[in-house]
């Protein structure tokens, strides 16, 4: 009895396919991460994505409610503000 794992099942050739698509990834990152200008946009990237999936949790208030009896009241750090 064999077990067909997705590799095994896979057209004679193909396996080189899958490497290949690999170590194309692999040299795109190393390349990212040696050019000086490729890090920086890579930090960026993942910056962006860390603040998209932590959103709810970094900015818990809704930016659609508004108070509209304290609408008009000037800054909280100025005389007669509230916060």
């Amino acid at each position: 009895m064999s077990l067909n794992t997705p590799l095994d099942s896979m057209p004679p050739g193909m396996e080189y396919d899958v490497a290949k698509k690999t170590n194309r990834f692999v040299f795109l990152l190393k390349s990212l991460l040696r050019s000086k200008t490729g890090f920086i946009g890579l930090l960026i990237v993942i910056g962006v994505v860390f603040t998209a999936l932590f959103a709810p949790q970094l900015a818990p208030q809704s930016p659609y409610t508004i108070d509209l009896d304290k609408m008009l009241l000037p800054p909280a750090w100025m005389e007669g503000g509230e916060s």
